[in-house]
Order: C-alpha cells, then structure tokens, then sequence
C-alpha cells in the first residue's frame, strides 16, 4: 500500500493545495508519513462533477454489475492484507482485533447490499390497478416502487471524510478505483 498523500479525483491524482498535514499515531504522538495535500475548493468541485458523471452511467447498470462492483470493492479492501491493518492501528489506535472485526462488518455489509440488489426486489414495485366501478367511489389505478436505492450508506466516500476527519487521512488511499472499476466509480447513495 503505497500511500501519496495526494487527493483523488475520479482516477486522476491532485495535490494543488497548499496546506498540508500528516497523520499522528495517537499512542505514540509520533506524525506518519506521507504528507497529504488538504484539497482546495477547486479539486472538490472537481471531484464532486466526476462523481455526479460518473452516476450518470452507474446508475443505468443493472443490478447484477452494481452487485458485482460491491462484491469487489470488499474483495479490495480484504486484498489490502496486513497494511491496511497496521495503517489503522497507526492512525487510530485501536487494536488489530477492534479493526478485523471493522473491516469484516464492512466486507459483509457490501456483501449484503450485493445480494439484495442480485436479488432484485428492493425496488418494491406495487401495481394497485384500479376499481372504476367501486362504490361508494372510483378507485384510481395506483403504482409505486422506492426511488431511492435499497441502503443509504457512505460507499465511496472516503476521500470526503479524509477531510472531514484529517487524523485519518489514509482514508484516501482506500477510495482509489483500480482500473477494472473505472467504468464504476461512483458515489453511491
């Protein structure tokens, strides 16, 4: 895991800002490397119009290929082994079991979410048809399913909350899309 410090903007990397931190191992005091770049207003608009595109074709996948773009990102995250771990210890302070069992709820929750989209029926679409003879009133023909996705969760917002929380910058790393999820990127909500 190599960590740049830079902020991520769709693939692309960026580091314009001109402030600067690291993170602090809060057992030790000692500052981590790499330096990160806070990100200017600039890059967040940036970032922010990649993800609103890129929405824009996730959104049209089916619910086989968001489910198989879950299934990955927790296959990712279990890939990033041992320097994941230790990153975390580093950053957090909390022990390697507390943070197994974090990075397993994450890994099962994405693993959920990907069954329930395979799945299909979260839309909860209901067809009411209608009753015109009805007394002592016509019933109208009523259809509805949710709008929103089956889950309100922060998929892919690591690099926001590197920001909003900098003692844990190495939060970056983890929201780079390898190139097979490219065509995915996405902020999921």
């Amino acid at each position: 895991m190599n960590l740049s410090g830079q902020n991520f903007i769709g693939i692309s990397k960026s580091s314009e800002g001109k402030k600067t931190f690291k993170a602090v191992n809060p057992a030790t005091g000692k500052q981590l490397e790499p330096v990160f770049f806070e990100a200017t207003a600039d890059e967040v608009d940036r970032a922010a119009q990649t993800a609103e595109s890129a929405f824009k074709i996730y959104r049209d996948k089916s619910g086989k290929e968001k489910a198989l773009f879950l299934e990955t990102i927790a296959d990712e995250i279990l890939a990033l082994g041992d320097q994941l771990m230790q990153r975390c210890m580093n950053e957090t302070g909390l022990p390697e079991a507390r943070l197994t069992g974090e990075r397993g709820r994450t890994m099962n929750q994405l693993k959920l979410f990907a069954s329930i989209l395979r799945e299909g029926s979260w839309p909860d679409a209901r067809i009411d048809l209608a009753q015109p003879e009805r007394q002592p009133l016509p019933k109208p023909d009523i259809r509805s399913m949710q709008k929103a996705g089956p889950f309100k969760t922060n998929i892919n917002k690591c690099s926001l909350h590197s920001r909003q929380y900098p003692g844990y910058p190495s939060l970056e790393y983890i929201s780079y899309q390898p190139p097979f999820l490219r065509a995915f990127y996405v902020d999921f909500l």
